[in-house]
């Protein structure tokens, strides 16, 4: 009896949680939370006919935004491909982390 009298207390904090969850979000928990976790480096480069240059954040959130789509590619490091044409010689490459950062920043980065 007591420990269901326990479980029940539990269960109703928890809905009485996800109702002010409801009414006042908190933004960006989740996406924070796995970019305080991960320990690699913020990294970016634009690539144009196979030679690639390093972009610092500020700019290169500027330029992954103005993208028509980023995917998911099946590069090991930098797993973030941003282009306008798919079939382009030139696009950007990111890791997880320099994403989340511009997520982070309210930038509009397109991910499909």
């Amino acid at each position: 009896m007591r420990l269901m009298r326990w479980v029940n207390i539990t269960l109703i904090l928890i809905a009485l949680i996800l109702v002010i969850n409801i009414f006042w979000p908190v933004d960006g928990i989740t996406g924070h939370l796995s970019y305080v976790i991960d320990p690699s480096e913020a990294e970016c480069y634009f690539v144009n006919d196979g030679k690639q240059s390093v972009l610092p954040m500020d700019l290169c959130c500027f330029e992954l935004q103005q993208q028509a789509e980023c995917i998911i590619a099946d590069t090991q490091t930098l797993g973030i491909k941003c282009y306008n044409a798919e079939q382009s010689s030139r696009f950007y490459l990111a890791n997880n982390k320099a994403l989340n950062y511009c997520l982070n920043e309210g930038y509009d980065v397109k991910v499909g």
